[in-house]
């Protein structure tokens, strides 16, 4: 079961990430935090991005079938 959560560690990160970015829009308060939001959701996209096409992310079967990573 533990193999099944580390195919879908980068998923599981982006999700995290961009709940992250969210919360930190919304209750930031100033409007000129949008700048730091969207760098920083391109910099999680592109860290996420290099370390998928590296190899670094698993490739199988999840969860009976339910999630596959090719």
């Amino acid at each position: 079961m533990s193999g099944d959560y580390a195919l879908v560690l980068p998923e599981i990160i982006m999700a995290l990430g961009a709940m992250g970015l969210l919360m930190f829009a919304v209750y930031g308060g100033e409007e000129r935090q949008t700048g730091r939001v969207v760098w920083a959701s391109a910099a999680l996209m592109a860290a996420l991005g290099i370390w998928i096409a590296s190899g670094g992310a698993p490739q199988g079967v999840a969860f009976n079938g339910d999630f596959v990573a090719d």
